[in-house]
């Protein structure tokens, strides 16, 4: 999962609605594979508010951007899926 933040301007989201607030676009797609082997999900997401970007190798990378903004917010990600999270780090090539 790389991050990356767009040059085009947007809010900060500092201020107290943009912490309690968010909004994420997300653009996804499959690349074509070898034969014999399963497609890849490709994509980026993009939190609306603070204009930031992680490119996605995986549909897995999703949760785990809008993730950081629910602990921001002061959400606690309970232990379970932060193990699920892992494993499936564990079992990407």
């Amino acid at each position: 999962m790389l991050l990356a933040a767009d040059q085009d301007g947007g809010g900060s989201g500092d201020d107290l609605l943009g912490r309690m607030i968010h909004s994420f676009i997300i653009k996804i797609w499959r690349e074509e594979a070898e034969k014999g082997t399963r497609p890849k999900w490709r994509g980026h997401i993009t939190h609306v508010p603070g204009n930031e970007r992680c490119y996605l190798k995986s549909l897995g990378d999703i949760a785990g951007f809008v993730k950081t903004y629910l602990q921001r917010m002061g959400v606690q990600v309970d232990f379970g899926w932060r193990v699920k999270q892992w494993l499936k780090k564990r079992r990407s090539p």
